[in-house]
């Protein structure tokens, strides 16, 4: 028995030795440089586009046998910029010897340092991903008449071993997005994924900032971390806990504008294209007119003060607009010290006011009112965000509202209740109504004459407000 385990033992220190000895040889022996023109080949065949390795190819053995591509950058074709389509600084590649042989294919470590990727749309609206999507495409069905399909490579080596990407890092990516109006830049972008593999969950963590170099100064910076299920059999991905953390920096206010955390779980089905999104999001403590372009493009009309706002949502759709119009869910809103922008509810008092006590408009429109707290709560169905209940309390008046605003319509149909502090059986309701672009405002005649007078006081009311120019007010 003794000797049955060190014949074992000196067997195994055999192997060991000769894998010592083969991996000695292969770094002394076998210069990578001179494989530069494979490789270079190898990735045209899938894209279209030569890699150039500017720099060189280098072995690794610690703590894993590997390659390092120093360098690297595929160039854009014709009709675009001179800069490269794509650039590196470097690219690890590590992998475990041992599993080896049991045939999985396990990659230690994908290190990605320093990628750069531009994007571009020309003038006549073609892009420079095109050529490489096609020909990806084209591979995938066997396409020969297109492409000359390679027999051997990457995609028999994965269906000959198991597959298994333990650990993938992307540092200090960079990314740009440039057509001729737009230009979006997403920088400082920061991966890592742990046991990347099909069928079950991965980890991953992922944090960038992204920009919009045309339009704002304001950078927004993302976090989030999640578990991911890719299942190859039915083609669905699955994120069941995904958590984000969204800082938007105003630089030239040089303060945050906005911070919200969210929760959501994502599942997509790849052949149907169809996304299903549960999420809820918490923002705190931020000013509502930075909040509020992200939000609608209803800019007359708008809300400032410090926000707490929450939501729950859930849609399903294949696009972004499919999205919006299955939008489901509810939320709550406070702001403190706050103003509305838009409308000067006083001025509304005193237009009414006038009007009884058969005297001009005295105050002068500021078109804008300022509050104390603001409370309200909303349900959205189908798109639609409906307001059954708002409260505003300001220094000499309360007031309730009510209504909805159509986002697929972009129009709004909301009422407001103002009540006025020195008189409390006095009530004014003001209607706001029409498309975004151009809002309309004006008080609610029949019920106003309901209130303080006969029926035939209306057609005076009416034309008490067309000589004040009020009666109905474009914002």
């Amino acid at each position: 028995m003794t000797t049955l385990i060190r014949i074992i033992v000196r067997l195994i220190a055999a192997i060991v030795l000769l894998c010592a000895l083969a991996i000695v040889g292969l770094v002394l022996w076998v210069n990578p440089n001179d494989f530069k023109s494979q490789i270079s080949d190898a990735v045209y065949r899938w894209t279209g586009r030569p890699l150039l390795i500017n720099g060189s190819i280098q072995w690794s053995l610690f703590p894993w046998l590997g390659l390092q591509l120093n360098q690297i950058q595929i160039n854009n074709p014709l009709g675009f910029s001179a800069h490269p389509f794509m650039r590196m600084q470097r690219l690890d590649l590590r992998i475990r010897l041992l599993p080896l042989l049991h045939h999985q294919l396990e990659i230690a470590q994908l290190n990605l340092i320093k990628p750069e990727i531009f994007l571009e749309k020309n003038q006549t609206g073609q892009s420079n991903w095109q050529g490489i999507l096609e020909r990806s495409k084209a591979i995938k069905k066997g396409n020969t008449n297109q492409i000359s399909k390679p027999t051997t490579g990457i995609s028999a080596l994965l269906q000959a071993f198991g597959f298994t990407l333990a650990g993938l890092m992307i540092e200090s990516g960079h990314l740009v997005f440039i057509d001729p109006k737009t230009e979006y830049e997403v920088n400082a972008i920061q991966l890592y994924a742990s046991h990347v593999t099909l069928d079950k969950p991965m980890h991953l963590k992922l944090s960038f900032q992204v920009r919009d170099n045309k339009k704002t100064t304001a950078a927004a910076t993302i976090q989030l971390a999640t578990d991911i299920l890719f299942n190859a059999r039915q083609q669905t991905i699955l994120l069941p806990q995904l958590k984000i953390t969204t800082s938007l920096y105003d630089a030239q206010k040089s303060q945050y504008a906005l911070i919200i955390h969210s929760n959501a779980r994502i599942d997509g089905q790849f052949t149907s294209g169809i996304w299903r999104i549960n999420s809820d999001h918490h923002i705190r403590h931020i000013d509502a007119r930075s909040l509020w372009p992200y939000l609608t493009d209803m800019t007359l009309l708008q809300l400032a003060g410090d926000t707490t706002l929450d939501l729950q949502l859930n849609s399903q759709g294949a696009n972004y607009q499919q999205l919006m119009t299955g939008l489901n869910g509810q939320g709550t809103i406070e702001i403190d010290k706050g103003i509305l922008v838009g409308i000067d509810i006083n001025y509304w008092i005193d237009v009414v006011q006038s009007w009884l006590k058969r005297r001009s408009v005295q105050k002068i429109d500021s078109k804008q009112t300022v509050f104390n707290s603001l409370h309200g709560n909303f349900s959205i169905v189908q798109g639609k965000f409906i307001n059954q209940m708002l409260l505003i309390h300001a220094k000499n008046l309360y007031v309730q509202g009510k209504g909805q605003f159509n986002w697929t319509q972009r129009s709004v149909d909301y009422k407001l209740m103002i009540h006025p502090l020195q008189n409390k059986n006095f009530v004014i309701p003001l209607k706001i109504y029409g498309p975004l672009h151009a809002l309309r405002i004006r008080p609610e005649l029949n019920a106003l004459i309901q209130q303080q007078a006969t029926s035939d006081m209306l057609q005076t009311f009416q034309h008490f407000l067309r000589l004040q120019s009020t009666s109905v007010i474009k914002i």
